[in-house]
């Protein structure tokens, strides 16, 4: 999971969005739900709601139709952070839709939201910086760093992906100095191919980690020699963590 900064939706799209939430809420407390899913149902094929997915793609940066939360996955739906069983009212809330795929939304988020028994909010990639609540590990474990960020490992199911993490982690070691290495060589249709690839690789939030711990002190522990030396020769690789193309 990374941050992914929020973009504008047209005047037009905002517009038909506060519409619908007004239906929503003339309803009777009751009712809003179902007056909820039913305008949600109706609006799937609306040019608005394409016009949403669209705009979460191009937010999403390299990472495209991939999955908000787990990177990994393409993301098969517009998901509600924020459960429409939970609050009918944020069936339509901008900030409240993601990308996301069915495992981290069907199979293990679904209808749950704060954790039972204390109330603990999840973080949002469109609202939170993950990096302050989870570090990825070169092992590719997650290091909960705070009850926010323990809770959203638990509740999309962050953990199923440790393997596909250790092995992204162990591909950039070998990508970015083969980059570094190619643009001194004066190839750079190759050192272009392989910046894409790093770059539309998923899970950059481990691309983030990585590049952040070559330049940390325990670089040498962690096998990063080649790496550090790729980014001081080439410090531009250093944007590739950025979320925008």
């Amino acid at each position: 999971m990374r941050y992914i900064p929020s973009r504008s939706l047209s005047q037009r799209a905002l517009t038909y969005l506060a519409r619908w939430t007004d239906e929503i809420r003339a309803a009777a407390p009751g009712d809003q739900k179902t007056v909820g899913d039913a305008r949600w149902k109706a609006s799937k094929q609306l040019k608005t709601l394409k016009e949403i997915k669209r705009v979460l793609e191009r937010m999403n940066g390299p990472l495209g139709t991939h999955c908000m939360y787990c990177e990994y996955n393409e993301a098969a739906h517009i998901d509600h952070f924020e459960p429409r069983a939970s609050d009918p009212l944020k069936t339509f809330d901008w900030d409240n839709l993601h990308l996301a795929c069915d495992l981290c939304d069907s199979n293990h988020k679904r209808d749950r939201f704060l954790r039972p028994e204390d109330g603990v909010r999840p973080l949002s990639p469109r609202q939170d910086y993950p990096p302050l609540h989870l570090r990825m590990l070169p092992s590719g474990a997650i290091d909960a760093l705070s009850d926010r960020g323990d809770w959203s490992v638990d509740l999309f199911g962050l953990k199923r992906l440790r393997g596909y993490r250790e092995d992204q982690w162990t591909t950039l070691r070998v990508l970015i100095p083969a980059y570094a290495d190619a643009v001194v060589r004066g190839e750079h249709q190759e050192a272009k191919k392989l910046a894409q690839t790093v770059r539309r690789g998923r899970f950059l939030s481990i691309l983030r980690e990585l590049l952040a711990a070559a330049q940390g002190p325990k670089y040498e522990v962690l096998q990063l020699r080649q790496v550090r030396r790729a980014i001081e020769a080439r410090p531009e690789i250093l944007r590739w963590r950025d979320a925008e193309d």
